[in-house]
């Protein structure tokens, strides 16, 4: 059960809309924090993709919904709630966590997924403000998935940090 002083973790949802195995999800909830899950729609950040990338098309938009929706029905089931917000996520994200006084923010790393670019902001806009990086630690199951949690204080990340 979350703490009520507790301040809350934001979970940002990327590729990754499910809830079993995902490694970020299970290292905030063993913060006893409560947490805010958030999905971005950032149609601005998908230019820094390689070219060979294509824009989301009608099918890919499909099947978005379909899976947020899912996502948001399995969230509920927990008594928890998607938050969707669209936008830069390097900016979405810093809003977000300073409007509700986040304490930190918790994504899942994915390997050989370059096309990810906005992460990278993130992580870059964290290592800017905070001189630091850190990431929650992992187990030996995430790496082998080559999946793993990171974590980023909510008070270094800035608003359009590049």
């Amino acid at each position: 059960m979350p703490s009520p002083t507790a301040r809350p973790c934001i979970v940002w949802f990327r590729d990754d809309l499910r809830l079993s195995d995902h490694p970020a999800l299970r290292a905030v909830s063993k913060t006893g924090a409560p947490v805010v899950c958030l999905y971005v729609l950032d149609e601005q950040s998908r230019a820094l993709k390689p070219p060979e990338a294509r824009p989301i098309g009608g099918a890919a938009r499909w099947w978005l919904a379909q899976s947020l929706r899912a996502l948001q029905a399995s969230l509920a089931g927990l008594d928890a709630a998607l938050v969707l917000r669209k936008g830069p996520a390097a900016k979405v994200i810093a809003d977000l966590a300073r409007d509700i006084d986040a304490e930190t923010v918790f994504w899942n790393e994915i390997a050989q997924a370059p096309h990810l670019a906005v992460a990278d902001q993130v992580t870059r806009a964290a290592r800017a403000i905070a001189g630091r990086f850190t990431k929650a630690a992992a187990g030996a199951e995430e790496a082998e998935r080559r999946e793993r949690p990171c974590r980023r204080p909510a008070g270094r990340l800035e608003a359009g940090a590049q």
